[in-house]
């Protein structure tokens, strides 16, 4: 199903990812990006960066948005961005 989705998203939407940033991935992620990257166009596989866990992400981050858009817990400024909480 993913594979195909793949496909799918390569034939109708090429060049259309400009940068994803993918952080604290854990090991299994970066085990099944590697099988499904082959079927991805180089210049998608090019625009996605993978940070695992312990990866210093901060700086590609900050590389990409202004630090004054990026919550502080994410190394910018903004610090109206309240943490979000899954547990209510």
């Amino acid at each position: 199903m993913v594979l195909e989705a793949t496909r799918q998203y390569e034939a109708n939407y090429p060049g259309f990812l400009k940068k994803a940033i993918v952080v604290n991935t854990p090991k299994v992620f970066t085990m099944l990006y590697s099988l499904m990257r082959p079927f991805l166009s180089e210049e998608t596989a090019a625009s996605v960066e993978i940070y695992g866990y312990y990866d210093d992400w901060r700086g590609a981050l900050r590389a990409c948005l202004p630090v004054e858009q990026l919550p502080s817990r994410h190394g910018g400024a903004n610090t109206t961005v309240k943490p979000v909480s899954f547990c209510s």
